[in-house]
């Protein structure tokens, strides 16, 4: 599992925050075919978090 995308899924977890450079960083990483399926599933759940307010950008 990707380290980084663990770690931000368990600050958006715990905090409800995410920084803009995470969300960003998220968002590239999720096009990256050797994600593995259980990565980016993760990476989506916390951009859809944001997406509809659940998490906070800051």
């Amino acid at each position: 599992m990707n380290t980084f995308i663990k770690a931000t899924a368990n600050k958006a977890l715990c905090d409800f925050i995410v920084s803009q450079a995470e969300y960003q960083t998220l968002t590239r990483l999720i096009a990256d075919p050797s994600l593995s399926e259980q990565d980016a599933t993760l990476a989506r759940r916390v951009l859809y978090g944001v997406r509809r307010g659940i998490v906070s950008l800051v």
